[in-house]
């Protein structure tokens, strides 16, 4: 891809290959939905399966806690395995933040469900492998 001064910049994005939109997609789908998620966590727990303040902060601690044990490994993970590895890492955040959304969609609303409480924790795979690969 070879940019000129002449061209314009809507030329210059259209020249760009097919990787960069698909990194693009993934970066900004991630961000939303770590991003979007985590402020709103502890009530989205309060509505949604009837735990108080109390117990709900309980449970959005669970991907903190996991993320602080799991991003230093995944980090070992990615400079020892090599950068070949990177796009597989972020495919797999990708594909594991979609699919807890998508089990939070699913699940049925209900007082202490406690099956609330793997898709967090799947949540927090998803945030430290999105935050190894940035």
């Amino acid at each position: 891809m070879k940019i000129t001064n002449s061209d314009s910049l809507l030329s210059t994005i259209k020249k760009l290959p097919l990787p960069f939109y698909l990194f693009l997609l993934a970066t900004s789908s991630c961000y939303a939905g770590i991003n979007g998620f985590y402020p709103n966590l502890s009530k989205f727990f309060q509505q949604r399966f009837n735990y108080n303040n109390e117990e709900a902060a309980r449970i959005i601690a669970a991907p903190y806690m996991l993320g602080s044990i799991v991003t230093p490994l995944f980090g070992w993970l990615l400079s020892t395995v090599g950068p070949i590895y990177f796009e597989n890492i972020m495919l797999l955040s990708v594909a594991l933040l979609f699919s807890v959304h998508g089990l939070y969609y699913l699940m049925p609303s209900g007082d202490g469900n406690i099956l609330c409480i793997l898709p967090i924790l799947i949540f927090g795979m998803a945030s430290s492998g999105f935050s190894v690969c940035h």
